[in-house]
């Protein structure tokens, strides 16, 4: 019966407030791990150098 009034009742304010700025964090971290450079101390491709091979 709860759930029934719950689909019945507009969500409280805060409610919609609170549910606006999950989304909008949860968007950001998304945003910030795709952007983001990946951690370590690799070097870029274009300053490794290919290894000699002899034939």
């Amino acid at each position: 019966m709860n759930s029934d009034v719950e689909k019945l009742l507009p969500p409280a304010r805060h409610e919609r407030w609170f549910g606006l700025c999950f989304r909008l964090i949860i968007l950001a971290l998304a945003a910030f791990w795709l952007f983001a450079p990946p951690a370590g101390g690799a070097e870029p491709l274009a300053t490794v150098k290919a290894a000699a091979t002899t034939r």
